[in-house]
């Protein structure tokens, strides 16, 4: 991969190699977008703070054995897919997370399947439109509710799997949400019937379980590096 030319794009996703060499985010500080996801990487190398442009990350599925600190000094990062890290603890990302406290333009974040311990964090970053946190286990569901609202630009919130069962009266402090995703099968009817009511107007409400992105649904797959 040394030889490779200047890349702005590159999907290294599904490939099963477990480094990358010491310099090749040196080598590649142009990137855009770049997609890692379920490779068999157990680190990133450090060289990746050096892509200021970097907009767009995925890093599901990999085996980090620490959090990649590196990604909070993407200070353009708009888009971030990390999954989930079952062999990571929750504390572990929400630290790196409060890293990227600073990163203003970071638009839509994927968190899913950990164990999600409240943290100041998530409040911190301010220019959120979608957070998908399916499968998350929620100690504290209102609470959490309580934090995102303090998000101004929250668009969608994806809580699918993630125990909720009742249309908590907190539904209401999210005034700026117009999609709200929820595991709709496992609600009673009678809860599920109340949402909408506490929702803004014009909020829809869908079965997150499954595809979930509201910039998609709403521009038909728009470009997510403008």
């Amino acid at each position: 991969m040394s030889d490779l030319p200047p890349l702005v794009h590159l999907d290294l996703s599904q490939n099963p190699f477990n480094s990358l060499p010491d310099d090749f985010f040196v080598r590649h500080t142009s990137l855009k977008a770049l997609d890692l996801s379920h490779t068999r990487l157990e680190a990133l190398p450090a060289g990746l703070s050096r892509c200021q442009g970097l907009v767009w990350l995925a890093i599901q599925g990999l085996n980090l054995r620490q959090f990649p600190e590196e990604i909070g000094a993407c200070r353009r990062l708009r888009v971030l897919y990390l999954g989930q890290h079952p062999q990571l603890l929750a504390e572990n990302i929400l630290s790196v997370l409060g890293e990227m406290g600073q990163l203003h333009t970071l638009k839509i974040l994927q968190l899913n399947n950990q164990p999600l311990i409240l943290s100041p964090t998530l409040a911190r970053l301010e220019g959120l439109v979608e957070l998908d946190l399916k499968g998350n286990r929620l100690a504290d569901t209102e609470a959490l509710l309580g934090q995102l609202a303090q998000l101004p630009n929250l668009q969608a919130l994806n809580l699918a799997n993630c125990g909720v069962r009742q249309a908590y009266s907190s539904f209401q402090s999210l005034k700026s949400l117009r999609l709200l995703g929820l595991d709709l099968k496992s609600m009673p009817l009678g809860e599920v019937q109340k949402i909408p009511i506490l929702l803004a107007p014009g909020a829809e409400v869908v079965d997150g379980t499954e595809f979930f992105s509201y910039r998609m649904m709403q521009e038909g797959g728009g470009s997510q590096l403008e």
